[in-house]
């Protein structure tokens, strides 16, 4: 099978398709959403289904843990699968504006044991100490909520923590509308939270569960 024959078989993959809507309408720029969406984000699509490709053809009897393209490619694929899922959750967990509704705040202040205040506090600084990503997760063994900042896709993922928040902490995802002014950007980004979908993530997860909202 040639290359381009197996590229338009990988196109017709789930996972090798772009998943992420353009949050248009939430007060970023277009020209920001230019570079992060269209540039950034689907350059990460693009670069999966190589990925994909090549792992489909690569000498899996030279695997090797010093060095090996086999190697290589599992590396990558965990770093550009990571990309892809963090994007995908950045985009479809902002909004317009709104504040959190008081299931969020009961669900918060059961499973975190801190007020909304307190936790805008602590996400914000977890969000200004990453360098690439914070997430606010559910932790299934402890069963409360937790966060965690990762400095690269494929670093600081935390086994048995389900992603109920996500913000991309990356300059690309701000430096065109808020210049080096990270502050600023990350009050914004907690007072753009879509809760609705933070909800859906939540009754998602197992042993939570909270009623349905609209934004």
């Amino acid at each position: 099978m040639i290359e381009s024959e197996l590229d338009r078989i990988l196109e017709t993959i789930d996972e090798a398709k772009a998943k992420a809507i353009r949050p248009d309408g939430t007060g970023l720029s277009q020209r920001q959403l230019s570079v992060h969406f269209d540039d950034i984000y689907q350059g990460y699509v693009t670069k999966s289904r190589s990925i994909r490709s090549k792992l489909y053809k690569v000498n899996r009897k030279a695997a090797h843990q010093v060095h090996s393209d086999f190697r290589e490619l599992k590396k990558e694929e965990v770093f550009v699968t990571n990309a892809l899922r963090l994007h995908e959750m950045y985009f479809a967990n902002i909004s317009r504006g709104n504040e959190a509704p008081a299931k969020i705040k009961d669900f918060i202040r059961s499973y975190g044991n801190m007020t909304i205040n307190e936790w805008k506090k602590e996400f914000t600084a977890c969000a200004l100490s990453a360098r690439g990503w914070t997430v606010m997760g559910f932790d299934c063994e402890e069963h409360k909520i937790k966060h965690y900042i990762m400095d690269s896709h494929d670093s600081g993922v935390m086994v048995g923590v389900i992603p109920l928040l996500v913000c991309d902490t990356y300059e690309h995802a701000y430096l065109l509308d808020f210049g080096a002014n990270k502050d600023k950007y990350v009050e914004w980004f907690v007072n753009h939270v879509k809760w609705s979908e933070v909800i859906h993530r939540i009754n998602e997860t197992p042993g939570v569960h909270i009623d349905v909202i609209t934004d």
